[in-house]
């Protein structure tokens, strides 16, 4: 036997249990009276864009209800005016209607369960506010392993689920709407509407619904039938198509152009560039196609040499390009002014730089051994690419912990190590000692005078 239940009218349920009570135990005319209100149409004007409809690409399934859940059959009237339920008489695949994060999810009750439903909730925080498209009545079971999670990803087309009829149902079929109500599984629905529906701006009805209230969209398709395009598939691509490959860049500023391309739509890209050490983003966010940038390389500090352009690409579906789209050799060679250095040391003291010309984030060290350069709220083991070194001061720059290797002297600042001995992004310890004077330069006695039968014996002293 089934256990009793309570349920309230603030239940999501409360509805179809109320209308599913015999008739001989309550008339239609008194139920009439608990129904709860009807939900109006939203005053803020606000309409959610973006979504497909939640099955596969190229599918056919039946729309067999909308605002009939508020004015026909009632099973939800005080929140579902904005809700759709789907079916084709099978247990379809379900996917996601748009990019999302998992909130919520349970599909461990057993098909034809008609007590619990199983369903999944998706938060979409693009959205301001946060909207959370709920997926109900799955099938047991069918929600993929990496989804039930919290947190988990999930992109527009992904596959999240199949259709049953556990819970309030009588019939496989999914019930689908939006609500902006945080930290619960269901809210009052809000307007959305689909990219492929052709009638009433997006928001499928049925013939019946159409017709008996024009008001709340008055066109539908014929037979009920809406065919999803939600199948994004491969990841978005780009190209960079200027500057040609391996040129030669002889002033600050780069000209860069390209294009973007995905099997549904492109959402963004980003420049990426390296100049030897890691792929890091350059210039502004690209939201056209074809597209061209202008970049500034002595703003970004590129230091002169081979460098690499790229481009990474985001569909709206959430996929981001693999590889290195539009991979770029280019060589920089012009000098960029000198900046001014971030760090001032003293006559004692001795500046490492992550970044060339005495750029990037800086630490002043005084006098001392230092034997491990990642001890630092910055760690500089294996991160530094200039220095600069105090009139009082000299200092040895050790390319393993614990000054191991062959170390290099430094009297001076230097603003590039790349051609030095210790290499760029290679230091792992260092000593500051106070000024080592190097010795004088040899001096040679010779003899006066000089004749051509005259045999030298050289000397110097030092």
């Amino acid at each position: 036997a089934q256990p009793w239940r309570i349920i309230f009218q603030a239940d999501p349920t409360f509805a179809e249990e109320l209308l599913a009570i015999p008739e001989s135990m309550m008339s239609q005319e008194n139920k009439e009276l608990y129904m709860p209100a009807p939900q109006q149409q939203s005053k803020d004007g606000v309409v959610y864009t973006g979504y497909r409809l939640p099955w596969t690409k190229g599918a056919s399934v039946t729309l067999t209800g909308s605002i009939g859940h508020v004015f026909t059959y009632k099973s939800c009237p005080s929140t579902c005016l904005y809700a759709f339920d789907f079916a084709n008489g099978t247990m379809f695949d379900i996917k996601a209607a748009k990019h999302g994060y998992v909130r919520y999810f349970e599909d461990g009750y057993a098909n034809g369960n008609t007590t619990n439903a199983n369903y999944i909730v998706l938060a979409d925080p693009s959205t301001s506010p946060t909207t959370y498209q709920v997926y109900y009545h799955l099938a047991q079971g069918t929600i993929p392993a990496a989804l039930r999670v919290v947190g988990a990803e999930v992109v527009q087309g992904q596959f999240i689920g199949k259709a049953d009829d556990t819970g309030y149902s009588s019939g496989n079929h999914l019930h689908f709407h939006v609500h902006t109500t945080p930290n619960s599984v269901w809210g009052n629905s809000v307007d959305i509407v689909f990219d492929e529906v052709s009638v009433n701006g997006g928001r499928p009805r049925t013939c019946s619904e159409s017709s008996a209230y024009p008001d709340y969209g008055s066109e539908c398709i014929s037979g009920n039938r809406y065919i999803s395009q939600n199948g994004d598939v491969a990841p978005p691509t780009g190209a960079i198509t200027s500057p040609l490959p391996y040129s030669t860049i002889t002033s600050p500023s780069l000209n860069v152009g390209g294009w973007m391309h995905d099997d549904t739509a492109v959402s963004s890209a980003q420049l990426m560039i390296n100049t030897g050490k890691a792929w890091t983003p350059i210039g502004s966010v690209i939201t056209t196609t074809p597209f061209t940038q202008e970049i500034n390389l002595c703003d970004a500090n590129i230091p002169d040499g081979k460098f690499f352009l790229s481009l990474d690409v985001i569909d709206k579906a959430g996929k981001v390009s693999t590889d290195n789209q539009g991979l770029t050799e280019l060589t920089k060679a012009y000098t960029c002014p000198a900046l001014p250095p971030v760090c001032t040391p003293s006559v004692n003291q001795v500046a490492l730089y992550t970044e060339a010309e005495y750029q990037g984030i800086c630490q002043v060290f005084d006098i001392a051994d230092y034997s491990n350069l990642s001890s630092f709220a910055t760690s500089f083991l294996d991160n530094t690419r200039s220095i600069q070194v105090g009139g009082g001061v000299s200092t040895l720059l050790y390319p393993d912990v614990d000054f191991g290797g062959t170390y290099e002297l430094f009297q001076d600042g230097d603003s590039n190590l790349a051609d030095n001995l210790i290499g760029a992004y290679n230091a792992a310890s260092m000593k500051v000692i106070s000024r080592i004077n190097p010795p004088e330069p040899p001096v040679l006695v010779l003899p006066d005078p000089i004749t051509t039968t005259l045999n030298l014996n050289l000397s110097w002293t030092v």
